[in-house]
């Protein structure tokens, strides 16, 4: 699962992409079956790193600068190529407004495969 999450708090409006429909299906029906307050959201099947976020979402949606950019374990698919990471990078900053948060997370894959180094044939991983 590949989320690109946009957050515009000023107006409670949420903006979610991913490049699988099914994990963007789950999270549309996840929002539609909360309970208690909804905020406006916005979901798109989008590969962020190959696409300008104008193809997933009209232009009202695009027209507010976002205030939190959330990239968890993904941007490092970004970076298969120049190309994927120059267009990932102008999705963000292309819509982020001055002074935005951008959260960016990404595994380190040293450390995940000296912890397997040590499992053996155990298949329960605690880190």
């Amino acid at each position: 699962m590949c989320v690109l999450l946009i957050v515009v708090l000023s107006s409670q409006l949420i903006q979610i992409t991913d490049i699988a429909a099914v994990s963007v299906d789950q999270a549309r029906d996840r929002w539609l079956n909360q309970k208690g307050t909804k905020f406006d959201a916005t979901f798109a099947a989008l590969d962020c790193y190959s696409e300008r976020l104008s193809r997933a979402f009209p232009p009202a949606k695009l027209v507010q600068p976002f205030d939190v950019v959330s990239m968890q374990f993904c941007m490092h698919y970004a970076f298969e190529s120049i190309q994927k990471a120059r267009c990932m990078l102008d999705n963000v900053t292309r819509y982020l407004r001055p002074g935005g948060i951008f959260i960016g997370t990404v595994p380190n894959s040293d450390f995940l495969l000296y912890v397997v180094s040590f499992l053996g044939d155990s298949s329960v991983l605690i880190v």
